[in-house]
């Protein structure tokens, strides 16, 4: 069913785009989001005492002279989502800017924009720290695009660290994503050994974080009250704090065990796969498409790497915001290729014209439940 002519910006295709984008931010001032205290206290975790990890942000605001409370940790938060959108749009727009004129260019920008696993996502999930390293990640990718391999070689290592000290699951969040692109992007033997370096480095840098980032010098609960005393009970959550206390791997994946794993979660998993599988379905036919055109490539490599925050599933019980990163890694992805490859662009705008029924379903229900949650499947359901 064909609701859109293929040529030219339908009035109804423009007509039901603002109608969706007045619901959402309709919804979404009626019912702001806050940020919750588990995330404002992680911005309070810095190097004062020692080393700990997650610590990055709060040590800069810290030398930068700033002292970290909830008003500042939301401004910071806001100007972060703000930050994230407009890099995020301009990714998904950059790559269709002389295709503004087809239904399918539109669709799919459209569908990136406002599926519950990016930008509203990220809006739910307000002052989180996965923002920061998604716009490091990008920066990573630019530097690879844009300068000398030497460059990049020197410079990428630099923030993929800085990542993981921002939060140690970057290293399955944006690593891959950014490795995944210097992959796709690399024709010489030299460039895969650099590769090669930098899973190296990813690797022992993510160890050594992890080991060493646990506090020593306090326990828990003497941690808990001193914060408690200076920023009020309300604004603390002690399972916040408790991620420097004790908590390694095994610790982390037993948790999720207990957390992730429950009727609740089961019940939780059913509704995301019911909604989420229109997408799947429409991703999975322009991955047959494209393997049909060109076979197995580093293209599908690429695609690949996007789901890299799903390693995350037995070491965090944070599943839906796994399933949300991986999303906009993906719709991150396809734009990149297609920027850089024309044919996939005409492939992703002739499936997306094609089968314009199944994304309409896609944008509906993105609107009606609302943004992917963290512990819960959506927003709105």
């Amino acid at each position: 069913m064909y609701f859109f002519k293929e040529n030219g910006l339908s009035k109804n295709l423009i007509a039901f785009m603002l109608v969706s984008i007045a619901l959402l931010v309709t919804v979404n001032v009626l019912m702001p989001t806050v940020l919750s205290s588990f995330k404002f206290t992680h911005f309070l975790f810095n190097y004062e005492s020692e080393f700990v990890k997650r610590g990055f942000i709060g040590e800069v605001f810290r030398l930068l002279g700033f002292e970290m409370n909830y008003q500042l940790a939301s401004i910071v938060s806001y100007a972060l989502f703000i930050l994230f959108t407009v890099v995020f749009l301009f990714i998904i727009t950059s790559a269709f800017k002389d295709s503004l004129m087809t239904t399918g260019a539109w669709l799919y920008i459209f569908m990136a924009a406002i599926h519950s696993a990016t930008i509203q996502h990220f809006y739910v999930d307000l002052g989180r720290f996965d923002a920061f390293a998604f716009l490091i990640a990008i920066l990573s990718i630019y530097l690879i695009a844009r300068f000398s391999r030497v460059t990049s070689f020197v410079l990428v290592p630099i923030l993929i660290i800085l990542m993981l000290l921002i939060h140690e699951g970057t290293f399955f969040m944006y690593v891959p994503l950014i490795l995944g692109f210097w992959l796709y992007r690399s024709a010489k033997f030299k460039e895969y050994l650099a590769i090669a370096i930098m899973v190296f480095i990813s690797v022992f840098s993510t160890y050594v974080i992890s080991k060493n980032g646990l506090i020593t010098n306090m326990n828990q609960e003497h941690h808990y009250s001193s914060l408690v005393k200076i920023h009020g009970e309300d604004r603390i959550s002690l399972s916040s704090v408790a991620v420097l206390h004790g908590r390694e791997i095994k610790e982390n994946f037993l948790l999720t065990l207990e957390a992730g794993f429950n009727k609740k979660r089961i019940h939780e998993h059913v509704k995301l796969f019911i909604i989420l599988f229109p997408l799947f379905l429409l991703m999975l036919m322009l991955v047959i498409e494209e393997v049909k055109a060109n076979g197995f490539s580093k293209k599908l490599l690429f695609i690949a790497s996007a789901f890299g925050p799903l390693g995350l599933y037995p070491l965090g019980h944070d599943h839906f915001r796994w399933w949300a990163l991986a999303l906009t890694n993906l719709f991150v992805v396809l734009s990149i290729i297609s920027y850089y490859d024309q044919s996939f662009k005409k492939l992703i705008i002739s499936i997306f014209y094609k089968h314009q029924a199944l994304v309409m379903v896609i944008l509906v229900s993105s609107v009606i439940v609302g943004g992917m949650g963290v512990t819960s499947a959506f927003q709105r359901l």
